[in-house]
């Protein structure tokens, strides 16, 4: 009967149950009154625990409240510091869309409120309230609002660091100088937030469609090689260089496309960061296109292999010695990132390096 009826709730009102009669015993200021019966007992603490509830309800009321301002004004603090006037704001919120978007955020931190889920939802707020057209890039804002509440701080700093590794490119970096900065101030800070390793956790975010999980893998030296190219050249002697349509060596046609080795200084190198800025300079020179096949030749065939690039990285950056067992260790190395995994991506990873970025490069 105790565990029907609630134990704690009964004695706390000095109320007893005769075990054999079924009626209880009340104890007030010293009286006993006895009569009552179960039905009586139980209509007793019902009473009770709707009084505590109701306490809980109005305690409860002040937190979300308190929670939805905090959401409002971070979120138009970040709307005014982008240039938004409240005219623009207004208009925004005339769409329903907009509405609904707002609301799905509002109920999302009032139920869970941590601070990182106040400032990842802020910012995609902000930037919903920017695209009111509708776009592939309005319904994948829309739906990061749904999805961001739903993954822990760790997951979204491991979107934050694939993004950045795989999707982007600082044009700052032309030297290895200006690399080991780049490590530096983008990398390292959102490794050092805290990663995801759980196998768990990477599971949750196919399941949250952030991102699919592929059999196929790619380490991070493999994907700084690619995006910045020039920089891990081994290589080459003078006697590599063929000649040109015309006859001439290619050096010697095209002096500005070759520079002395950035690591060996005993050999040459194209100079390029890239494929893409080593097309760009060939156009501005008017190469052939047989020499443009050439010098692409030399530019790709003397990389480093992932072993020497790592070991260029973490000579350049000894904290990248950490970043790289985390990515050689775990699942991120097989990630592929969705719209929704982009947004969320990009928007923690501005948040922890203070740098923008703009959406539509990555989702037109």
């Amino acid at each position: 009967m105790e565990k029907l009826i609630g134990k704690t709730a009964l004695e706390e009102n000095n109320i007893d149950i005769n075990q054999n009669s079924g009626v209880a015993t009340s104890v007030n200021n010293g009286v006993i009154i006895n009569g009552m019966n179960y039905t009586e007992v139980k209509a007793l603490c019902l009473d009770l625990i709707k009084e505590e509830i109701n306490k809980t309800k109005a305690e409860a009321l002040i937190e979300a409240q308190k929670r939805d301002s905090d959401l409002v004004m971070a979120t138009f603090e970040k709307l005014g510091q982008a240039g938004f006037s409240a005219e623009y704001v207004r208009k925004a919120f005339n769409d329903p869309a907009m509405q609904i978007d707002f609301i799905e955020a509002e109920k999302s931190y009032i139920k869970y409120g941590t601070e990182e889920l106040k400032n990842i939802l802020s910012e995609i707020l902000a930037k919903r309230i920017s695209n009111v057209d509708h776009s592939l890039l309005q319904i994948s804002l829309g739906e990061a609002i749904k999805t961001a509440p739903l993954l822990l701080p760790s997951q979204m700093a491991t979107l934050a660091l694939f993004f950045v590794v795989c999707h982007t490119r600082n044009f700052r970096v032309i030297s290895h100088s200006t690399f080991a900065e780049y490590l530096q101030n983008y990398i390292i800070p959102i490794f050092q937030s805290g990663l995801s390793s759980k196998a768990s956790e990477f599971q949750h975010l196919s399941y949250a469609r952030c991102a699919t999980m592929s059999v196929a893998s790619s380490s991070l030296s493999a994907h700084l090689v690619d995006t910045y190219e020039g920089l891990f050249s081994k290589g080459f002697d003078l006697s590599s260089i063929p000649n040109s349509e015309t006859g001439e060596l290619l050096h010697e046609k095209y002096p500005s496309l070759f520079l002395v080795c950035l690591n060996d200084s005993a050999k040459y190198q194209v100079d390029a960061i890239n494929k893409e800025a080593l097309d760009v300079a060939m156009d501005e020179l008017h190469c052939m296109d047989e020499d443009k096949t050439k010098i692409k030749k030399l530019f790709s065939n003397y990389l480093m292999d992932e072993f020497q690039a790592e070991k260029k990285i973490k000579e350049l950056c000894p904290e990248m010695d950490e970043v790289i067992k985390y990515w050689n260790t775990c699942n991120i190395k097989h990630l592929n990132l969705s719209s929704v995994g982009i947004v969320i991506g990009a928007l923690y990873a501005s948040s922890k390096i203070n740098t923008p970025f703009d959406l539509n490069i990555w989702i037109e």
